[in-house]
């Protein structure tokens, strides 16, 4: 199991503003875990999800979550 640091940025157009989130993500594949930031934008802001860039993802070890 991997372990992402997921940095989620709207786009100006968003209703409210630029702004930047960070979710941590558990995944086999970095790929997968993109899917899983996608997936946390449509269910958090479904209605403005077209707003958002695409997650940036960094892989951390499990010890920065718990630090």
């Amino acid at each position: 199991m991997k372990y992402f640091k997921a940095t989620i940025i709207t786009n100006v157009d968003h209703e409210k503003g630029k702004t930047t989130n960070f979710i941590y993500l558990s995944s086999e594949t970095k790929i997968a875990a993109k899917k899983l930031a996608s997936q946390h934008i449509f269910e958090t802001d479904g209605a403005n999800c077209c707003f958002y860039k695409s997650p940036r993802l960094e892989e951390i070890s499990i010890f920065v979550i718990f630090a």
